[in-house]
């Protein structure tokens, strides 16, 4: 079932550093939060952070996105959160995928994550009225 809709999503920062060893071993971290505004809009930011397991390289790629959803207030927190991390998550991939084919270097495709079934916390939605 649908609790959020997404209603814009840009890319508004990111950090590049290519000055890797052939074939590096990455390790890939992201981060998601939600916050209110007014009403039943809040703004979602993803973040995607991609480094070189040997942090000597100087290999760093980090981006984030910023979303505006209108969601069910009706909805718990966790399903507004997890629904809008899976609305964000294709942008995210695909915006990390093309930024490292253009950067001359093989894409990093990040794996599909589940998000269902992870531990959520730090959720900033207002409790049901």
């Amino acid at each position: 079932m649908k609790f959020t809709t997404l209603k814009s999503f840009m890319v508004n920062e990111v950090t590049v550093q290519n000055k890797a060893r052939p074939s590096p071993q990455l390790n890939i971290k992201n981060n998601f939060q939600i916050s209110p505004l007014q009403g039943s809009l809040c703004r979602g930011e993803f973040n995607i952070d991609i480094t070189d397991k040997d942090e000597s390289t100087g290999f760093h790629v980090s981006a984030t996105g910023t979303s505006l959803f209108e969601v069910d207030v009706q909805r718990s927190k966790t399903e507004i959160h997890i629904e809008a991390m899976q609305q964000m998550f294709p942008y995210m991939r695909s915006f990390i995928q093309t930024l490292t084919a253009n950067m001359g270097i093989p894409s990093i495709i990040i794996q599909p994550i589940d998000y269902g079934n992870m531990q959520i916390v730090n959720i900033n939605i207002p409790n049901k009225s």
